[in-house]
């Protein structure tokens, strides 16, 4: 997001700007400061604290890459196919 966030400060040849995220976009603020801190004027960041989190939905993730939703229609099909994994 950074990235893409940067190409397109560059594609609108903005020279300088003033960054302001919120929650996930407060992250994605950070990392951006962080990298491109010349580019930047003002930095405010809303709901996010600069730290690391730790990673608790890892096997619920797994377990969501594993289902076979492709031939579920219906919310309740889904619900049984991740409740497998």
């Amino acid at each position: 997001m950074v990235e893409d966030l940067h190409e397109l400060v560059e594609d609108l040849k903005i020279p300088e700007f003033h960054l302001i995220g919120h929650s996930m976009g407060g992250k994605v603020a950070m990392f951006f400061a962080e990298k491109y801190p010349k580019i930047l004027r003002k930095l405010v960041v809303v709901d996010k604290a600069p730290r690391q989190y730790q990673r608790k939905h890892q096997e619920i993730l797994a377990g969501f890459k594993q289902a076979d939703l492709a031939n579920t229609s219906s919310r309740e099909g889904a619900e049984k196919a991740m409740a497998t994994k």
